[in-house]
């Protein structure tokens, strides 16, 4: 990840309609996941659109899970920058 683009994204963090936003995809998520256990018990299957509904809650857990993804980038470019500066400053 490019590490300005990851400084931005982790500032989402910061922004103070962020918790509401992951709050908001992580009940709908639970939403979910009660709807296809209340539909398996009653009918032992899912219901009709149930493979786009979990890819597309899928998909929204992971944009929630970008900013811890990118501090980590953030973390390892810093990392691989203080160890080109170590091997630099031996040579």
């Amino acid at each position: 990840m490019n590490p300005e683009r990851a400084a931005r994204i982790q500032g989402l963090k910061n922004h103070p309609a962020w918790g509401d936003l992951k709050a908001e995809i992580e009940e709908a998520y639970e939403r979910y996941t009660a709807a296809v256990t209340k539909t398996m018990m009653a009918t032992g299957r899912p219901f009709p659109d149930f493979e786009y509904k979990r890819g597309y809650l899928k998909g929204m857990m992971e944009v929630i899970r970008l900013p811890d993804q990118a501090i980590l980038a953030i973390e390892k470019d810093l990392k691989k920058h203080q160890t080109e500066q170590e091997e630099s400053v031996e040579q």
